[in-house]
């Protein structure tokens, strides 16, 4: 994520923080912006759910308090969107792309009708 992205998600997750419920932090445990996300959301004092992938080359391994059973990309990502109330998504580029793994997670959230929440780099 850019410093920007990271940001805007602290300042969003700020806003449930002090909901009174125990609130989860659901991610595909990969290396960058999941494990990146994960750092803010844990000082936060947010549950972690982790949904990491079957493939271990890019997952982070990530500790969480609730872990679920490794499946691939595809099925991975579209648990999360199911098992998720708002998705928070932070994609690399302003503009949507069709061979990338968070632009299709962001589709799926979109045909589930579910609350989405964007968060586009910011180029200086």
């Amino acid at each position: 994520m850019t410093d920007f992205q990271k940001e805007v998600l602290e300042a969003f997750l700020r806003i449930y923080e002090d909901w009174g419920e125990e609130l989860w932090f659901l991610h595909g445990d990969c290396i960058g912006a999941d494990a990146e996300a994960v750092r803010i959301a844990r000082d936060m004092k947010y549950g972690i759910w982790t949904f990491p992938p079957i493939h271990t080359a890019k997952r982070a391994w990530v500790e969480s308090g609730r872990t679920e059973t490794p499946r691939e990309y595809l099925t991975r990502n579209h648990n999360i969107v199911k098992a998720c109330d708002l998705m928070v998504a932070a994609p690399g580029e302003d503009t949507e792309v069709l061979r990338s793994g968070t632009w299709a997670t962001i589709r799926y959230a979109k045909r589930l009708d579910k609350h989405l929440f964007l968060i586009y780099p910011k180029h200086t």
